[in-house]
């Protein structure tokens, strides 16, 4: 759970533009929230000790938000360069690249919150119960796979960088599979 909760933000903030305290602010946002959903889950959901946490499933919709032409339009964050003065300290920052943080933010939010609200619908209206024998762990099976293929171009160069680290993962990822499947 905390490794995808700080893995997210950490590979798409800089791609909408944000800084470290940007990415930082979206990391602590992402624990409380899990905290906060966690404790519900714990409390009057299933009332099991299970963490809430993000999921790699929105990433692949959130890289396309991100990528949107509109967003990109957004002018080059090294032509507009303000000095902002704050508790006596001088910090700048690029105007362009902050509104195309908060406008990419702005535009993932709301496409969550409509999504989260078709979720809600379908939950409180038992059609989810009527889709859900459809989706046996054989059928689910292929749709995890795509989510991962649409994340291998990120994570794989990845690998290449520390090979240290890359090899004996891959090795483990190999060997773990073919033992527990």
């Amino acid at each position: 759970m905390l490794g995808t909760t700080v893995m997210i933000p950490s590979i798409l903030v800089p791609l909408m533009g944000g800084s470290d305290g940007d990415k930082i602010r979206v990391i602590q946002t992402s624990l409380f929230v899990s905290g906060i959903n966690t404790l519900l889950q714990a409390l009057f959901g299933t009332r099991l000790p299970a963490v809430v946490g993000g999921s790699f499933a929105y990433v692949i919709p959130i890289l396309y938000i991100i990528r949107d032409s509109a967003l990109q339009r957004i002018p080059d964050p090294h032509e507009h360069l303000v000095i902002i003065k704050m508790d006596n300290m001088e910090s700048s920052i690029y105007q362009s690249n902050l509104q195309r943080f908060l406008q990419t933010m702005r535009a993932i939010q709301g496409a969550l919150i409509i999504a989260s609200s078709l979720q809600i619908i379908l939950g409180y209206s038992q059609l989810w119960g009527l889709f859900s024998r459809f989706l046996s762990p054989l059928a689910m099976a292929p749709v995890i796979g795509l989510v991962g293929l649409g994340l291998f171009e990120r994570g794989f160069p990845a690998v290449g960088n520390c090979v240290e680290i890359g090899i004996p993962m891959l090795l483990m990822l190999i060997g773990l599979s073919q033992v527990l499947f």
